[in-house]
């Protein structure tokens, strides 16, 4: 009876091993944790068509697990041209947005922690295209190291491909101060953003005004009134030097806003984008 009991006993916890049971391993692949891209993100795309050519994707990221997505409310496409001095920003919309904003959306999905495989959907007046990328982030989720996209032909545009870089951008914070609309207005405003959406407070040329609005990426677009004159500005974020360059909803260039509250200081030049054609 004790030998029965005993090979019954054997036979039993083989069976619970061999079916996954608290003493086995189980099979199949481990589950991807990605890393973190969740918020807002700066993408540039060079093209190869025109190679002075890029393509600026501002978006805020939606995670969840491995998948990733931005809606049409939460990206913005500009078009520019690059030199040596940095990028002239030159037009809003992707190559089927006819110039306006509103129609462009992100699907993507991780592979591995940190390589996915993210498609920008766009669905404009002049057609509809999708450029797929295929991305690596950084092991902090707080640039994109190395990436490549294609673009087949579409809305009057001939098929392309590039490279892709980009950065995660901070929520934008703090003081910042300068001469805008060709030195006349010298303005020093207090920046605060909660969640997506943006608080601009401050003086021009002394009168107190608040503007309001939201960002997406390093964008931002604010409006409101000044000295009783509605005002609605645009504007990017330059990351490599703390700037914010602004301008009027036709892409006119006004000025640059720098860290600190003195406007008459000398106005830092952008390390990304350059401002005169």
């Amino acid at each position: 009876m004790c030998k029965l009991c005993i090979c019954g006993l054997l036979l039993a916890l083989s069976f619970s091993v061999g079916c996954g049971g608290s003493g086995g391993s189980s099979s199949g692949t481990p589950p991807i944790t990605p890393v973190n891209i969740q918020g807002q993100y700066e993408v540039i795309a060079s093209l190869t068509a025109n190679p002075s050519g890029v393509s600026l994707i501002e978006t805020n990221f939606s995670q969840a697990g491995t998948s990733v997505s931005a809606s049409t409310q939460n990206v913005v496409v500009i078009q520019g041209t690059q030199s040596s001095n940095g990028i002239m920003l030159v037009s809003l919309g992707g190559e089927c947005d006819n110039g306006t904003l509103g129609h462009d959306s992100i699907q993507g999905t991780f592979s591995s922690q940190t390589q996915a495989s993210i498609s920008l959907n766009e669905a404009g007046s002049l057609g509809t295209v999708a450029a797929t990328g295929n991305v690596t982030f950084a092991s902090d989720g707080s640039t994109i190291t190395t990436g490549t996209y294609s673009i087949p032909a579409a809305c009057g545009f001939l098929a392309d491909n590039g490279p892709i870089v980009g950065t995660k951008i901070s929520p934008f914070s703090g003081s910042y101060a300068g001469m805008l609309n060709n030195g006349a207005d010298a303005v020093i405003v207090s920046v605060n953003q909660s969640g997506l959406n943006l608080t601009v407070t401050g003086t021009d040329n002394g009168t107190v005004f608040t503007l309001t609005g939201s960002v997406v990426g390093a964008t931002f677009d604010v409006t409101g009134t000044i000295a009783g004159q509605p005002v609605e500005d645009v504007g990017i974020y330059d990351h490599t030097n703390n700037t914010f360059l602004v301008f009027d909803t036709q892409l006119n260039f006004l000025g640059t806003l720098k860290a600190g509250t003195n406007p008459q200081a000398v106005a830092v030049a952008s390390k990304l984008f350059k401002t005169a054609r």
